[in-house]
């Protein structure tokens, strides 16, 4: 009988301070949890400029279990993670981030949870140890997203989970320039599970989120899921033109019945400064939509491999 096996996938993006501690826990838990199981380490370097590179490959050279990509430049944590998934060929498969803010000793009761006959299983934050910007930033993107598609996420969700093979070799197909894992697994419809993980402050290292990057990731992801802005912008615009033909037939009525002409160059120029920016505004919404679809047109590569160590 073959024996099962454990993929695990970590992005890496300026993490050196981090990556032996990891890989330590991770092969304690190999060894005390999993010891009747294969596995591989997969670590999928996002472009690092510190040197991540070279320790994951001396710690390479110690474990023919872990295995490296390397990125020719930094393409997102959420391709990172699809590369890992195209390399990846475990019976189940866990994510986790290399910050282990997400304890990775959670992946045994994760594990567990999976066998209770679920297809994935996630890990939610109980008590989160981000600062309150990646707290607020974190919860009005879950109720953005909740809100504005039929995708419902979990808020609070760690990226530390675990899912079988099914779920897997879906992901493999999944070819959005915009990826998202978990907005992928709560769209797939598989048996989904969540499991309460203890999330720890960050011991090295800061968090490579910036505002830029979670606003762009965020609207990215609505656009991805979501054509809920494109109607909100129609209704918008139909409950204008309905006001504006109110309006002239009232301006009409009191220039015909009571000699009253229009009044007010001020709020004149208001209104149409407004209605102006809200079709620039509106423009721009669809201009997103219609760029996504040029840029998925082109067919280029999700990333570019410089470099890949089996």
């Amino acid at each position: 009988m073959n024996q099962e096996k454990i993929s695990i996938i970590i992005p890496v993006y300026n993490e050196k301070d981090n990556l032996n501690e990891l890989y330590n826990k991770l092969k304690k838990i190999m060894n005390e949890f999993f010891a009747g199981f294969e596995y591989e380490i997969i670590f999928v370097d996002d472009g690092s400029k510190d040197g991540s590179f070279e320790i994951l490959k001396s710690i390479h050279d110690t474990d023919n279990n872990v295995k490296i990509i390397k990125f020719s430049k930094n393409f997102g944590q959420h391709i990172a993670i699809k590369a890992g998934i195209d390399m990846a060929d475990g019976d189940y498969t866990v994510l986790t981030d290399a910050d282990m803010q997400d304890d990775p000793a959670s992946i045994n009761d994760l594990y567990g949870k999976l066998k209770e006959g679920y297809d994935v299983v996630i890990g939610i934050r109980e008590n989160r140890q981000d600062g309150f910007f990646k707290k607020i930033s974190s919860s009005l993107f879950f109720k953005t997203m909740n809100g504005l598609s039929k995708v419902k996420m979990q808020e609070n969700q760690a990226m530390l989970r675990i899912f079988n093979k099914k779920v897997l070799n879906t992901l493999k197909n999944m070819q959005e320039l915009s990826q998202n894992n978990g907005a992928f697994l709560a769209w797939m419809g598989f048996e989904q599970g969540t499991l309460p993980i203890r999330h720890q402050k960050r011991a090295k290292g800061k968090t490579k989120y910036t505002l830029l990057k979670s606003l762009r990731f965020a609207s990215e992801t609505i656009m991805n899921f979501s054509n809920k802005p494109l109607i909100y912008i129609s209704v918008f615009g139909m409950f204008i033109s309905v006001c504006s033909i109110i309006f002239s037939i009232f301006i009409i009525y009191q220039k015909l019945f009571h000699d009253v002409g229009l009044i007010g160059w001020a709020s004149t120029v208001t209104f149409i400064s407004f209605f102006s920016g809200m079709i620039l505004f509106s423009l721009g919404v669809v201009g997103l939509y219609i760029g996504k679809l040029y840029q998925q047109s082109l067919g280029r590569p999700l990333y570019i491999i410089k470099d890949k160590i089996e």
